[in-house]
């Protein structure tokens, strides 16, 4: 099996893996919807939103941009792999918010690093430079939640939660990895 296509399956497992993990973590405390756990269920689409994207971003990448022999790629898989591991930690942790949103923030970190390593290959590229802007407001928005928001006031986590999920569709959007992976599954 080439390195594209293990990478290619790695991929695909973990957005598995991420689902199973957010419904988990999701489930292990809190069985159904209450106004109380209204901030589970946010962060629980907010994550797969996240990590469906993500799988599509890294399809594109590994089918277009990826050059899988360069010392770059093999550093930037070390901060992929750090980063798929920690997203699926952090779906298994939605019972524990806090926890939850450590770890995602610490899973796009390193994906932000992952987008440097592949950048000083050849100089960043216009999608890499959106790609750490947007992940730089999601860690923003993940800092709010872990450290800044005030105590027993909900509605400061619905509103951090719901930019959240604002800044990932805009994403979505703004980006359409679908249309990009259809372009480039119907030139092989």
């Amino acid at each position: 099996m080439s390195l594209k296509k293990v990478c290619q399956e790695g991929n695909k497992w973990v957005t598995f893996a991420t689902v199973g993990a957010a419904v988990t973590g999701l489930y292990s405390s809190h069985p159904g919807l209450t106004r109380d756990s209204i901030p589970e269920y946010l962060f629980f689409t907010a994550i797969i939103a996240f990590r469906v994207k993500l799988y599509l971003d890294d399809e594109v990448f590994f089918l277009s941009k990826a050059e899988f022999l360069t010392r770059h790629f093999k550093i930037g898989m070390i901060f992929a792999v750090a980063s798929w591991i920690l997203i699926i930690l952090s779906a298994l942790s939605i019972a524990t918010l806090d926890n939850a949103y450590l770890f995602f923030l610490f899973a796009v970190a390193a994906s932000t690093l992952w987008i440097v390593a592949e950048a000083f290959r050849i100089g960043a590229y216009r999608e890499q430079n959106i790609w750490v802007g947007k992940n730089a407001i999601y860690m923003a928005i993940l800092a709010f939640l872990i450290w800044l928001h005030p105590d027993q006031q909900p509605i400061y986590d619905w509103a951090a939660l719901a930019a959240l999920l604002i800044a990932i569709a805009v994403d979505w959007g703004l980006s359409d990895p679908v249309s990009k992976l259809h372009q480039l599954e119907a030139k092989t």
